[in-house]
Formats: C-alpha cells, structure tokens, sequence
C-alpha cells in the first residue's frame, strides 16, 4: 500500500511538472505551446524574431480585406476565412503558417487555425493578440490603423 501511494505521489508530480513547464512556455519566452482550446499559439515578440529570421514562415492576416487595408502586420498576407482553400495550391503542408486576426476578442484566427489542420497542414500556429496588440507594441505595419477596434 505504501508503494502505490508513492505512485500516486510521483504522478501527481509529473502531471504538474508538464502544465508548469507549458505554461513557463506560454508566459516566459514566447515557445509554442498549446492554449485551452488545443490552439498551438505564438507570442508577439517570438513572432517578430521568428519573421525576421525565417524567411519560409508565411503569417496571414484573416480579416476581411477592408481590416487587411487599414492595418496589418509588415509583410503578412491576406487570406479570409472563406478562401482559405487557395494556400493548398501556394504551399506545401509543411510550411510554417501564423495565422492572426484583429485581438483576443476576435475568433478568426482560431477558426482559421482549425481549418489549416483539417486542410491537412501541419505547421499552423496562431497569434491570438492580434493587430491591435501588435500596434500596442509598436511593432512594424502597413497601413493608416484607423479603424475604431484599434484603439479602444
């Protein structure tokens, strides 16, 4: 009996361990690691290290075309929900894909991110700050950033 509460012990250890290691991933560095929802998520400042230091990570921007033109992260793309079908044709299921839409608020870029894995691509994270915490953080993008969602 004393041996299998040492078990118990040991394993109640090892399931902390992993949710404290994912969540040092989440919060301290920027590392992948997978949200509540099962999204693999990318933080901003990882992501601008990342963009600038690998040239096959494609980013995409899945607002509407209208969001896309008011603001946007420097040198994203722009794929809405609906035509996301296109990127099988562009790249190889391996590519590197960050999927993103406007805030945490904002849905698009999980569903997107669902989507991309059930299309069978396997490298697919999101980051779910969006545009306005990019803006937040000053980092690069193209466009007036005129649209009200943006600064509240």
């Amino acid at each position: 009996m004393k041996n299998v509460g040492y078990l118990f012990l040991f394993a109640g250890f090892l399931l902390t361990s992993s949710y404290v290691e994912a969540k040092k991933r989440m919060k301290g560095d920027g590392m992948v690691a997978q949200n509540h929802l099962g999204i693999r998520e990318v933080k901003a400042e990882a992501l601008k290290d990342e963009m600038a230091n690998n040239p096959n990570l494609v980013v995409i921007n899945v607002l509407a075309k209208e969001y896309f033109n008011d603001a946007h992260i420097t040198g994203s793309i722009n794929k809405s929900l609906d035509n996301l079908d296109e990127l099988l044709n562009e790249y190889s299921e391996n590519t590197p894909l960050v999927v993103y839409c406007a805030s945490y608020q904002c849905s698009a870029s999980r569903d997107a991110y669902k989507k991309l894995v059930e299309m069978g691509f396997t490298n697919v994270r999101a980051y779910e700050g969006g545009m306005k915490e990019w803006l937040a953080k000053g980092f690069s993008h193209e466009g007036p950033a005129a649209k009200d969602y943006l600064k509240k």
